[in-house]
C-alpha cells in the first residue's frame, strides 16, 4: 500500500476544498494519507493566524484524526544535512522546513503530495505526486 505524505500547500488546498485537491485525495482511494510533525507545525501557525481560527482548528483535527504523523527522527536528521549540504553545494537551497519534510519522505519511503515542484525537484531521491492545478474562477 503506497503512503502518501501531504506537504503543508496541499493540506491547505484540500482543507480549503480547491477543486484540484479534493480531486485528488478522492483519487488516492485506500490509499493512507500522512502528515510531517513539521506539516503539522506549519497549519497549526497558520491556524493561530488565522481570522476564524476556531474554525480552522476543528477542520484540521478532524483531518488530522485520520492522517498518519511522521516524527523527525535521528535518521530523518541524518538525511536533512545530506540533502541540504547538496542542495548548499549546488546553489540550490531552499527552506530548511522544505528540506525537513523531504528527509521525513525520504526516510519512510513516502510519495510527497505538493504543488511545490519548484523546490522539491531539486531533492535527489524524492518521489513526487505533483497535483494537476487549474485556474478557478
Amino acid at each position: 500500500m503506497i503512503i502518501y505524505l501531504f506537504d503543508t500547500d496541499f493540506v491547505i488546498d484540500l482543507l480549503g476544498s480547491r477543486p484540484h485537491a479534493v480531486e485528488l485525495f478522492n483519487s488516492l482511494g485506500r490509499s493512507v494519507y500522512a502528515l510531517s510533525v513539521v506539516t503539522v507545525g506549519e497549519i497549526v501557525h497558520g491556524i493561530e493566524r488565522s481570522y476564524d481560527s476556531a474554525r480552522a482548528r476543528e477542520l484540521f483535527e478532524a483531518f488530522l484524526v485520520k492522517a498518519r504523523v511522521f516524527n523527525f527522527d535521528i535518521e530523518a536528521a541524518n538525511l536533512f544535512g545530506q540533502i541540504r549540504a547538496r542542495l548548499q553545494a549546488n546553489g540550490t537551497t531552499i527552506g530548511d522546513l522544505d528540506v525537513m519534510i523531504a528527509a521525513t519522505a525520504i526516510r519512510h519511503n513516502l510519495t510527497l503530495v505538493t504543488r511545490n515542484r519548484r523546490h522539491f525537484d531539486r531533492v535527489e531521491g524524492l518521489s513526487l505526486l505533483i497535483p494537476s492545478t487549474t485556474p478557478e474562477s
